[in-house]
């Protein structure tokens, strides 16, 4: 009997992921231009998490095509 598997998400899954945390940021940066500059700062951290996010999961998604998922 084999041992359980890491269940690993596939490339496919990880890319449309980033494409859609992508899309979240520049929303939130649309956002921020047609907002005053007191709340634009939260707005801001938002998008710059997004894009982090964004680009982990284009890093996720890079390493599993490596490994053929």
């Amino acid at each position: 009997m084999q041992p359980m598997a890491r269940s690993l998400p596939k490339q496919s899954t990880l890319t449309g992921i980033a494409a859609c945390l992508f899309a979240a940021s520049v929303v939130v940066l649309f956002l921020v231009l047609y907002h005053d500059a007191i709340r634009a700062g939260p707005l801001l951290w938002l998008a710059a998490l997004l894009l982090i996010a964004t680009v982990a999961c284009w890093i996720a998604s890079a390493r599993a095509g490596e490994r053929g998922g």
